[in-house]
């Protein structure tokens, strides 16, 4: 805007050959030119004081200016005063302030010094002065001191209004930072909650598993989260094999927490009959379960003298045999664990062979299913089991993951899985 009037009156100083008039306007386009290098530049550091000093000498170039041009009631320099006055008052309300009332004067001051004739006008614009009367005078200073008022005012609202608006913007802002901060501080807290959790829950699986001359195991453990509600254990007892499989509803953390808890009370707990075992555990996990909570399990005891395995099932999927080429579901009766306190199950036997796989798993598997909903199913586990037959048990658990991913296109599963599967070889040697 300085530049801007500097030029205007370069050009009518350069078009009436004026010299002083011309010295006047390049001295005020180059204090135009330092004011943006170094105010508006941010080259002079900010100051209460940088922004009045330079506005005192800018008014007072625009009051010679009017003495030069001689023309009191010039829209152009009148406009000038309120443009400065607007620009100020962008800034802060004192130093628009300051800026309208300094202008009211020095165009009061000038007006009635050519008027009156105490100041001597160079006129460039017209023949002669335009003087004004000692009225004119007065109805043109308060036009002038009316005008920048009501334009002080409308842009000291307009600008106080955005002003607020724009801290109750920045205010909301920083608190949705500061939530979001906190939110981030806090997932971060729950992750390694959960990486502890995580740790934790797989110290409860075996960490070996036993080596007994004519059987091989494999194992698979996937949770759908960091943790999750499945639960399985092998140990040898004696001249016995235990083999336990759970599968508390749900996944998380809540079904690990109640799975940690059933994995602790079997350590005290009777489980030379395993299904008087399982009817005890249920009371337990009943008494310290939450509604809605349940689980389904299998307990097995194979004697390694005989190869009779001793089973209960409670609500557990049917375990899967793998003899002579194919596939079958061992029997066995029993409802779910948590439902009421007192559950009835029965034991089953299985009479095992030289050259059977046996598999215990949980519903995760068959349960896998596509983006569309179509589920793995136990035919495609059957396939499985009967392609991987003739292959080391160890390797059956990547073949299972292998095909489900093809199935699913690799999709996240929504529930936990666990395998627990053994052969035993034709070179097995009875106890």
């Amino acid at each position: 805007m300085r530049i801007a009037l500097s030029l205007f009156f370069l050009a009518l100083a350069l078009r009436e050959s004026h010299p002083n008039f011309l010295y006047f306007i390049v001295a005020h386009l180059v204090f135009s030119l330092v004011w943006i290098l170094f105010v508006e530049m941010d080259r002079l550091p900010r100051g209460r004081w940088i922004g009045y000093i330079p506005a005192t000498l800018d008014i007072g170039a625009v009051t010679v200016a009017l003495l030069l041009t001689g023309h009191a009631r010039s829209p152009l320099v009148a406009g000038y005063f309120g443009l400065a006055a607007i620009s100020s008052t962008l800034q802060n309300r004192t130093f628009g302030l300051y800026v309208a009332c300094l202008s009211v004067i020095s165009y009061a001051a000038a007006s009635a010094g050519v008027t009156f004739g105490w100041l001597t006008s160079i006129d460039v614009l017209a023949e002669g002065p335009q003087t004004i009367s000692p009225a004119g005078i007065l109805v043109y200073t308060l036009l002038v001191a009316i005008g920048l008022t009501i334009v002080h005012t409308v842009c000291f609202q307009f600008v106080n209004s955005n002003r607020r608006i724009l801290g109750e913007a920045n205010l909301l802002l920083e608190k949705v930072a500061m939530q979001e901060e906190q939110l981030r501080l806090r997932n971060a807290q729950m992750e390694q909650d959960l990486d502890l959790a995580r740790s934790i829950h797989f110290r409860l699986l075996p960490e070996s598993l036993p080596e007994i001359p004519g059987l091989t195991f494999a194992t698979l453990y996937v949770p759908q989260d960091k943790v999750g509600g499945d639960l399985y254990d092998i140990r040898r007892n004696g001249d016995s094999l235990e083999i336990f499989v759970v599968d508390v509803s749900g996944h998380g953390v809540s079904s690990a927490f109640l799975a940690a808890i059933f994995r602790v009370s079997m350590e005290s707990a009777d489980r030379s009959n395993p299904a008087a075992f399982l009817s005890s555990m249920n009371e337990i996990f009943f008494d310290r379960s939450f509604t809605g909570f349940f689980l389904t399990a299998f307990y097995g005891v194979l004697d390694l003298r005989s190869l009779t395995l001793r089973f209960a099932r409670a609500g557990h999927p049917h375990p899967l045999l793998v003899r002579n080429g194919q596939v079958q579901e061992v029997a066995g009766k029993g409802g779910m664990m948590g439902i009421m306190r007192q559950l009835v199950l029965e034991d089953a036997t299985l009479q095992l062979r030289k050259g059977d796989r046996l598999m215990v798993y949980t519903d995760g598997i068959p349960e896998y299913q596509t983006s569309d909903g179509v589920l793995f199913g136990e035919e495609n586990l059957y396939s499985v089991l009967i392609e991987g037959q003739n292959e080391p048990v160890s390797r059956l658990p990547t073949l299972l993951l292998s095909r489900l991913g093809e199935f699913a296109q690799d999709r996240s599963a929504e529930d936990d899985m666990t395998m627990v599967v053994f052969d035993i070889s034709s070179d097995f040697k009875l106890s």
